[in-house]
């Protein structure tokens, strides 16, 4: 599977990943039923991850 432009190599931002995967894994297992739109808290975290992923490809490209 091939990365998301700007997503942080397996060795960067180690804590914030697994928060991540823990949050995903509570509301997966525990959270409220699929919800639409900004209701939906796992739709929520995966905007959350790909804003951050575009921050990070902004600041590769203006270190280039």
């Amino acid at each position: 599977m091939a990365r998301q432009p700007g997503a942080p190599r397996w060795f960067e931002d180690i804590p914030w990943r697994l928060g991540y995967r823990l949050r995903w894994l509570g509301f997966v297992f525990f959270g409220p039923a699929q919800l639409e739109g900004d209701s939906d808290p796992l739709q929520r975290i995966k905007r959350e991850r790909q804003r951050r992923y575009a921050v990070r490809a902004a600041r590769r490209r203006l270190s280039d």
